[in-house]
C-alpha cells in the first residue's frame, strides 16, 4: 500500500456517544433572540452540567472536525405571536414551564423578561427520542430536549418522560410534532471562535 503523508497527523473516527433519552441537569451557555420572517424565538444553548453525560455537548463540539461545525445542545423557545391560537397557548406554556423552571432551579433569580441573564443558570431538562425522515428515505432517530423542570425533580427522579415523537409508518399519517415548538435545530459556529457562544 501506498504510504499517506502526514499520516501520523491524521485524526481516525471516533466512536459517536449518543445520549440516552432521560432528565440531565443542563447549563445554559448563552440565550440570544433569533427570528425569520415567520417566527421570533429565544436559542438557548445549553450543556449537560451533571452525571455520566456531564459536557456531553463540549465534547461533541470538540469532536467534530469538518467545516460546518455545529452545537447541538439547543432548544428554542418561540414568541407567542397574541392571536388567540392553541399554538400561541403552547408556546406561551412552554415558555412559563421554562422560567418557572429556572426560579426554582437557581436561587435568588427572577424572570425579568431579559433572556441575557440565563447565561450560566441551571436548569432540569427531559429528553425524548424523535425521528426525522434523512434525505434518503430512511427514519433516523434523535435524543432532544422536550421540555423543561427543576434541577431538583432531575435530582431526585421525580419526573415523567414526555412520549417519544415517533414517524408513522404509513405514509398518509403525518408526524405528530407541532411546527413551531420547541424545535431542535443547528446552531452554525462562528469559525473565527473556540466556542458558537460568548
Amino acid at each position: 500500500m501506498k504510504q499517506v503523508k502526514d499520516f501520523n497527523n491524521v485524526q481516525a473516527y471516533a466512536e459517536y456517544r449518543t445520549l440516552p433519552k432521560g432528565a440531565y441537569v443542563l447549563k445554559i451557555m448563552q440565550a440570544v433572540p433569533g427570528n425569520n420572517e415567520w417566527n421570533s424565538w429565544i436559542e438557548v444553548s445549553f450543556d449537560i452540567a451533571e452525571g455520566e453525560y456531564k459536557d456531553f455537548y463540549m465534547t461533541d463540539w470538540k469532536n467534530q472536525t469538518g467545516e460546518d461545525k455545529k452545537w447541538r445542545g439547543t432548544y428554542r423557545l418561540y414568541e407567542t405571536k397574541d392571536d388567540g391560537s392553541e399554538q400561541d397557548t403552547w408556546r406561551a406554556r412552554a415558555l412559563k414551564t421554562f422560567t418557572t423552571a429556572l426560579e426554582e432551579s437557581n436561587a435568588g433569580y427572577h424572570w425579568d423578561w431579559d433572556e441575557s441573564k440565563w447565561k450560566g443558570l441551571l436548569v432540569g431538562g427531559l429528553f425524548r427520542i424523535e425521528q426525522y425522515q434523512k434525505s434518503n428515505g430512511e427514519i433516523g432517530n434523535a435524543v432532544r430536549m422536550n421540555r423543561a423542570t427543576t434541577v431538583e425533580c432531575v435530582r431526585t427522579g421525580d419526573y415523567r418522560l414526555p412520549n417519544d415523537r415517533l414517524i408513522e409508518t404509513s405514509a398518509s399519517t403525518a408526524s405528530t410534532t407541532v411546527p413551531g415548538i420547541n424545535a431542535f435545530v443547528d446552531v452554525v459556529a462562528d469559525d473565527s471562535e473556540e466556542l458558537p457562544f460568548k
